[in-house]
């Protein structure tokens, strides 16, 4: 797991001591390293083979934090991690413009208030530029299209489809949205009745846990990984802990 730096300059009385409990130590340490974020990380896979012999399979993802919203990340830079990687050459465009979103667990929560809210808005000039292009394009056709008519937005990239069909559905009552296609959204005017029935049904695209599941990215494959990882030391701890036959549990190293 690669950072954009590995420790930040502690405040005065607050650097880790030989003294501190391993709480204290380890609250410390959390609070050095969370002015910054991981950009890049890699996993490795075993398989045993039934000749006694292992097959590894290498991933490395570049990862970038969630832009989404009103969700924004700020983090910093440290010269001499961004010297290491750059020696060790690291790429810095797959980092920026490919990385793959994740979040933490306070953004997680943040997002699931924003959600429950319904009160949708957007951070990020680059969506406020489009939101405001798509609006002008919905209300202008909006008056003369008859109900049942429908409308396709074009070039919409990452999360923009889904801040799109949010904002729309919040501002306009008569509408409803669903992605179509690559990058497109289609627009469609609708009775009120029918919009509640589309609403409350189980294959709309922009359920709150949909989105929620969409935006965490990266951290859903995590959240696997950790839990796979507890359950195969759990595994190991209990078969070193069955018993030899002879009364006496097996030792763990």
């Amino acid at each position: 797991m690669e950072f954009t730096g590995l420790h930040s300059v502690f405040p005065h009385g607050k650097q880790p001591s030989l003294f501190d409990s391993p709480a204290e130590w380890y609250l410390k340490a959390r609070q050095s390293v969370q002015r910054f974020t991981v950009n890049q990380l890699g996993e490795i896979f075993y398989i045993f083979l039934f000749s006694c012999r292992y097959v590894a399979h290498s991933y490395n993802f570049f990862l970038f934090p969630t832009t989404f919203g009103v969700m924004d990340s700020e983090f910093s830079l440290q010269a001499s991690s961004i010297q290491f990687l750059t020696h060790y050459g690291f790429d810095y465009n797959k980092f920026l413009k490919d990385g793959i979103p994740y979040m933490n667990e306070v953004q997680e929560k943040k997002l699931q208030q924003v959600l429950l809210a319904g009160n949708w808005k957007v951070r990020s000039t680059l969506d406020k530029d489009k939101v405001k292009e798509v609006i002008d394009d919905v209300t202008c056709w909006l008056p003369s299209a008859n109900e049942g008519d429908s409308m396709v937005l074009h070039d919409m990239c990452g999360f923009q489809i889904f801040e799109i069909q949010l904002i729309l559905r919040q501002a306009l009552p008569d509408v409803w949205t669903v992605p179509f296609g690559d990058q497109k959204v289609l627009v469609k005017k609708v009775s009120p009745r029918h919009r509640w029935h589309l609403e409350n049904s189980s294959y709309d695209c922009c359920r709150k846990d949909l989105i929620l599941l969409s935006a965490q990215g990266f951290t859903n494959l995590f959240k696997v990984l950790v839990e796979l990882a507890q359950t195969d030391f759990l595994k190991a701890v209990r078969a070193k802990t069955a018993g030899n036959g002879t009364g006496c549990p097996r030792t763990l190293f």
